[in-house]
C-alpha cells in the first residue's frame, strides 16, 4: 500500500534524527533492523519519512540507539508547572 499523503514536517524530522542517531552510533540499516527485529525495507521507509514507526517501534528504536523516546522525537521536556495546594493560598 502506497502512502497517499505527504510527510508531515515532524515526520520528516524523525526520519532525519533517525537516521543521525543510526549514524552518530556507527550503525548500518541492517544492523538496526536486526537489532529491532524488523526487515530492512522498514528501516529505509521510516528513514525517507515515507511510514513512521509506532509507539510499540518507537521503544525498540529508543532502546537500541540508547535515546529517549522525547530525543527520538525530536522532543524537549518541557517541564511542569509547579501546581499550588489549596492550602498554600
Amino acid at each position: 500500500m502506497v502512502r497517499k499523503r505527504k510527510p508531515t514536517e515532524f515526520e520528516k524530522a524523525m526520519a532525519l534524527r533517525l537516521k543521525e542517531l543510526r549514524q552518530a552510533r556507527e550503525l548500518t540499516q541492517e544492523k538496526l533492523a536486526r537489532l529491532v527485529d524488523v526487515g530492512l525495507d522498514a528501516i529505509r521507509k521510516w528513514e525517507r519519512g515515507d511510514r513512521t514507526p509506532g509507539f510499540d517501534m518507537a521503544v525498540r528504536l529508543a532502546d537500541a540507539l540508547n535515546v529517549s523516546l522525547d530525543e527520538l522525537a525530536g522532543r524537549q521536556w518541557p517541564g511542569r508547572k509547579k501546581r499550588r495546594m489549596k492550602d498554600e493560598g
